[in-house]
């Protein structure tokens, strides 16, 4: 009996055992679950504070998205405007080009008028050189018969002074001319100066009688040591000046050991004819602005010749035979003085063409 309880216990023992067990393992089993579901929380704390900063870090994002938004409307706006200033620039753009196709149409116009007006006043210019050209002949005509006498004693002030008888008793004198000659009218030049004899001109009645007396001159006076004492032909202003022009080009034909010859307006050099073109005068709208005009003088060699026409000093040209027309270039008419009697720079006392 006892032994029989004795195994009966142990059987229970037995099971009780498994039954532990069982229930232990079931336990682990369970701890298991909750330990992995304590992890996943803790994965979720995790999870939820990152949630957290991400919607910290969106809630900036939109704060910054709502700033650019505003900053592109603004700027839609500022394209808008800016748009709207693009148009109106636009359209005045073409209205200012509208503006200056007008305005260069009219100057097209204008310059068409202004040239034909050009041509017209070249026309008028050329018609009126050729009227004073035709001027200055006739009153170069008028002064053939006259002499200029240089060095002739003057009378005291408010003496009678009988200048033809002077002058006659000049001519058989100092010039060697025996013959008696007939004037039309003998007088003195300009106004009286203190210290100061004026020149004599005499307007003769025969044109021979004038050329004797002038060529006797040119034979009585050289080496005549008073430079004062002389005989010089008159020539219109104009006519003084181009001669003035002429001279230095004159002296170098000579000291070269050419014929040379100025006669009137013109030089001649071994059969070559040497002129002043045209002058311009200063007002003159077509004429060229030149502050230092220079004499140009075209020599057969194609070489040029400056000249500066206030100091009437010239670098030598070199001259050779040439059978056609040299002109010396330009010059313009500054107003110089002038008139009856010597020219400025034309050298005084002795008669045209004889050694100076």
């Amino acid at each position: 009996m006892f032994r029989k309880c004795f195994v009966l216990t142990g059987m229970a023992q037995d099971k009780y055992s498994k039954y532990n067990r069982v229930i232990i393992h079931r336990k682990s089993i369970v701890l298991s679950k909750k330990w992995t579901v304590f992890e996943r929380l803790g994965a979720l704390t995790h999870i939820e504070q990152r949630l957290g900063q991400f919607e910290s870090s969106l809630k900036s994002v939109n704060t910054e998205v709502s700033g650019l938004k505003k900053k592109i409307d603004e700027f839609e706006s500022s394209a808008s405007f800016t748009s709207e200033k693009l148009d109106e620039i636009s359209k005045n753009s073409k209205d200012f080009s509208d503006r200056i196709q007008k305005i260069s149409k009219g100057t097209e116009s204008i310059r068409s008028e202004n040239i034909a007006l050009k041509a017209n006043i070249r026309g008028l210019k050329e018609e009126m050189e050729n009227v004073k050209e035709r001027q200055i002949e006739l009153q170069a005509r008028s002064m053939r018969e006259n002499l200029i006498f240089h060095g002739i004693d003057e009378s005291a002030e408010g003496e009678v002074e009988d200048c033809e008888e002077k002058l006659k008793h000049f001519i058989q004198d100092k010039l060697q001319v025996t013959k008696t000659m007939e004037f039309h009218r003998v007088h003195r030049l300009g106004k009286r100066q203190p210290g100061k004899t004026r020149g004599m001109i005499a307007k003769f009645v025969n044109y021979k009688d004038r050329e004797l007396v002038r060529r006797s001159a040119f034979t009585a006076l050289r080496g005549n040591e008073d430079r004062n004492i002389g005989v010089n032909e008159q020539f219109p202003r104009e006519i003084n000046e181009r001669r003035k022009r002429l001279w230095p080009h004159y002296k170098s034909a000579k000291s070269q050991g050419k014929r040379a010859h100025l006669a009137y307006d013109k030089l001649y050099v071994d059969g070559t004819l040497f002129r002043i073109e045209p002058e311009i005068s200063a007002d003159d709208p077509l004429a060229q602005d030149q502050e230092d005009e220079m004499d140009v003088i075209v020599a057969p060699d194609e070489q040029n010749v400056h000249v500066n026409s206030s100091r009437l000093s010239a670098t030598a040209p070199v001259f050779s035979p040439r059978n056609d027309t040299v002109y010396i270039g330009q010059n313009v008419n500054r107003g110089s003085r002038g008139g009856r009697g010597r020219g400025r720079g034309q050298p005084r006392g002795r008669v045209a063409g004889r050694r100076r």
